[in-house]
């Protein structure tokens, strides 16, 4: 039978036992944790590679059960993931460590999963949690009554998801926004979060149902999904939502639609599209609305794109059907009454620089519109 590899003590040990005969069978039993591989004695040793290192107050060994329990401040990491609880029972027959009182599961990659009860094994990579709640990145937080995790599967029952900060005068009080469901699955291979049976809320009030949901993981890059929602009141509009959709078209281009609801105006749609090319850019907004019983809208564009080394061009482009449909939905720049378009070409010399540009202004108070030309040279 191959030897177990020796415990490996990391920093200042808080681990007080009765002698030298209990310390050898803690060695014997734990050293080995590479929790699945504990399971049959007869298996290969851990790969000294991936050594583990605990950290507890006290430590009880039960080599009749087959049973190590260690208490008080328990530590336990493997390679980059940390497991920290007030107690934590290991049986090497089922190869199950089972953690409880403020349990706090370190993975790789800096999410922090906290639960009442855990129990873990194959490298705990593998297990079930009671009462989860969890720090992701991009501020992610997830909660559920329950969840079981299988590699990169965690199944869920009952979670909400949100990405706000509670409110610090008030941490029980509800968040701007969360998602709601009967159950979730989070696929960190695939980089998404499912949802079944899914409420929509705004300050605790549902305001949205979905049998089903999905959106991108918070580990997950350029992806399309759901993006965070805005909600407000303005004088005009009322009470308004805007939940915008982001879509990764290619590495390349990508497209944001926003719908928008308001309960004085209706609705409304925005988009902004960009498009990335070898030698420029190109980027497109836009909107239609409701205006007070009429259809109002905004085209800008802008572009810019390199011919040579020396000479470059590009245009910008801007209209809007009036100063209120602006003001009055918030578009950017909606308070300034005259709108610029212009086309350009400018070239750098050496000691030299060339500009010519054609240049026209909307009126949006009017809705008049003006031409102008204009260059420069030095």
């Amino acid at each position: 039978m191959a030897a177990l590899p020796p415990v490996r003590r990391h920093g200042p040990l808080r681990l007080r036992l009765a002698g030298a005969a209990m310390t050898a069978a803690i060695a014997s039993l734990w050293g080995v944790a590479a929790w699945a591989q504990l399971a049959q004695p007869h298996q290969p040793a851990l790969s000294r590679d991936q050594p583990v290192f605990y950290r507890a107050d006290r430590a009880a060994a039960d080599r009749e059960r087959g049973l190590v329990t260690l208490s008080g401040n328990v530590e336990i990491w493997q390679g980059q993931t940390v497991l920290k609880a007030d107690r934590v029972t290991y049986d090497r027959n089922t190869g199950v460590a089972a953690a409880s009182g403020h349990v706090a599961l370190i993975e790789p990659g800096g999410e922090v999963v906290f639960a009442h009860y855990a129990e873990l094994s194959d490298a705990m990579k593998d297990g079930i949690l009671a009462d989860l709640r969890a720090l992701l990145p991009q501020n992610g937080r997830l909660a559920a009554n329950g969840a079981r995790k299988t590699g990169d599967i965690t199944e869920m029952s009952g979670a909400i998801y949100t990405t706000c900060n509670l409110c610090a005068k008030n941490p029980n009080a509800p968040p701007l926004w969360d998602i709601r469901a009967r159950s979730a699955l989070r696929d960190t291979e695939h980089k998404k979060i499912e949802y079944k049976d899914a409420w929509v809320d705004f300050f605790g009030v549902p305001v949205a149902y979905f049998p089903f949901l999905v959106h991108p993981d918070p580990t997950a890059g350029r992806t399309s999904g759901i993006l965070i929602p805005t909600a407000g009141y303005s004088t005009h509009l009322g009470a308004y939502i805007e939940v915008p959709y982001y879509w990764a078209i290619n590495g390349q281009s990508d497209l944001t639609l926003t719908p928008m609801l308001a309960t004085k105006q209706g609705g409304g749609l925005m988009f902004r599209y960009r498009q990335a090319f070898n030698n420029g850019r190109l980027v497109v907004s836009g909107s239609g609305a409701n205006d007070d019983s009429q259809l109002g809208g905004h085209l800008f564009a802008h572009g810019d794109f390199d011919i040579n080394d020396t000479w470059r061009w590009g245009f910008d482009f801007n209209r809007a059907t009036g100063v209120d449909y602006m003001r009055d939905w918030r578009i950017k720049n909606g308070l300034v009454p005259v709108l610029t378009s212009s086309a350009w070409l400018e070239g750098f010399g050496e000691g030299a620089y060339a500009r010519l540009d054609m240049r026209s202004y909307q009126n949006i108070e009017n809705s008049t519109s003006q031409i102008g030309r204009s260059s420069a040279a030095e």
